[in-house]
């Protein structure tokens, strides 16, 4: 059997993300590689896309004057070429679509005392606003369904 990666978030000095090579069939994890080099300790939430051609993972990013800032970044895993998006706000949760064309985010509006949900769109690189929601009605985890016609929060 021939080995596959395995990407994870680790938490030592703030969280990060790595990739490591892993044989499912005995189990063996080789030497962890760094990925989320840009911000070092401000990544999390790592998730591959369906497809398996790219991870996305959020970033708080905290060199900027404004901490309320946060950035998507997305890395094609056969070239290793990563793209950072800027966002208004920063995201707490990501999760794919099935066709890996959109990514739903969430994030707390606190000016405005809501939940939003973000659509990012991949062939645009443009995020929108898709839903907001009154207060005290936090997703915990905005998904897709299977086939991509609706989304539950």
């Amino acid at each position: 059997s021939r080995p596959e990666n395995f990407h994870y978030g680790w938490a030592t000095n703030g969280p990060n993300v790595y990739e490591a090579e892993f044989d499912p069939a005995t189990g063996k994890l080789g030497r962890p590689v760094l990925l989320s080099e840009t911000v070092p300790g401000h990544n999390w939430r790592p998730s591959y896309s369906p497809d398996g051609k790219s991870i996305a993972w959020l970033v708080s990013n905290v060199t900027t004057p404004n901490p309320q800032v946060g950035d998507l970044v997305i890395r094609d895993l056969a070239s290793g070429r990563e793209k950072s998006f800027r966002a208004g706000t920063p995201f707490h949760s990501l999760s794919w679509s099935p066709d890996s064309r959109r990514i739903l985010l969430q994030a707390q509006s606190i000016e405005a005392n809501t939940v939003e949900i973000h659509m990012f769109d991949l062939a645009t690189g443009q995020f929108s606003l898709f839903a907001s929601l009154s207060p005290h009605r936090n997703p915990l985890h905005p998904v897709f369904s299977k086939d991509g016609s609706t989304v539950y929060a």
